[in-house]
């Protein structure tokens, strides 16, 4: 990615990491008390918050993915729920790591497949090899076509978080092939990519293109998703 993703490690506080009712925190409970930490930095009102749940939903050595739900006041002073996915790393003492960048995503409740994907890869999260059977499954024309479902969940994923900022998506207009970059959503499409990705955008709704011709016939495949994280196949080649 364009973006070099900066990890940053910090102490946690006192509170977080050494005594609750007398006895030490468990890796679990250190985990949940780190994704509230991250997400009173991400509230406008922190002070504000009432958290509804915190769930483990996965975990991976020391990685945790946390879903939680939280209550906080706006810019308005009006109360809203928010449901967040939070990835981390517990490391050494009473440390972690996360990526500044993609650690808390908002998420729908309860958060989807696509979602929960994306935002690990985004983090890093440790992948658990496959047999070969499970690795090249389908079709040639289906494993063609695993790039554009990953390559538009990234999109996805990095117009959900330039909106979180800037409250508009971005790239409109914009059309990159083999080689190329959405450089303001730091989306780099691979040298050896078939498919064209197009955007186009607005302040409250997106949708992302990849078109290619996988095997030469009359028949464009086609994939679409949207801010919704709707991941679509609008036309197969696969089944012409």
């Amino acid at each position: 990615m364009n973006k070099i993703m900066e990890y940053k490690t910090i102490i946690l506080l006192t509170l977080l990491t050494f005594f609750v009712f007398g006895c030490a925190l468990s890796p679990e409970e250190r985990a949940v008390s780190v994704a509230k930490t991250l997400i009173a930095e991400y509230l406008k009102a922190p002070s504000t918050a009432k958290y509804q749940s915190t769930k483990i939903i996965e975990q991976s050595g020391q990685y945790y993915l946390i879903h939680v739900i939280v209550d906080a006041q706006n810019s308005f002073g009006a109360m809203i729920r928010g449901n967040y996915l939070v990835c981390i790393e517990l490391t050494e003492g009473n440390r972690f790591k996360f990526n500044p960048n993609f650690a808390v995503q908002e998420c729908s409740n309860p958060p989807d497949e696509m979602i929960i994907s994306v935002v690990k890869k985004l983090n890093e999260w440790p992948e658990i090899k496959t047999s070969s059977s499970d690795a090249f499954g389908g079709s040639i024309t289906e494993i063609k076509q695993r790039e554009a479902e990953q390559i538009l969940k990234q999109i996805y994923v990095m117009e959900r978080a330039y909106w979180q900022e800037n409250r508009t998506y971005t790239c409109n207009g914009e059309s990159q092939s083999a080689g190329g970059s959405f450089a303001t959503l730091g989306v780099d499409i691979m040298s050896t990519a078939r498919y064209t990705y197009h955007i186009t955008a607005d302040k409250n709704s997106f949708t992302a293109t990849a078109k290619a011709n996988l095997d030469d016939d009359d028949t464009i495949d086609i994939w679409g998703i949207n801010e919704k994280g709707e991941l679509i196949c609008i036309i197969s080649d696969a089944t012409s």
